[in-house]
């Protein structure tokens, strides 16, 4: 509206963050290393799906100036409206 952006500047999902104390004794354990195996499949398909609709957005908005909306009016369209 008035001459802004189509998208909205925050996205629908955002991140809140935490602060997390982690007792030394047990540092080794809660800060290991993530292996693919350690991520729910569930996780990594929404993950690669979310990524992929960011990167059509992206392609759509890049070549948005390459495309424009024509509407064909013939004159079969007309009768009926006297």
């Amino acid at each position: 509206n008035f001459g802004g952006t189509e998208d909205p500047e925050m996205r629908p999902c955002t991140n809140a963050y935490m602060l997390v104390y982690i007792a030394e004794s047990a540092r080794t354990d809660v800060l290991c290393p993530v292996s693919r195996c350690d991520i729910p499949e569930s996780l990594r398909e929404r993950f690669i799906e979310e990524q992929n609709l960011e990167e059509a957005k992206r392609l759509d908005k890049e070549r948005g100036h390459l495309y424009m909306v024509i509407y064909l009016l013939l004159e079969e369209d007309f009768y009926g409206w006297q």
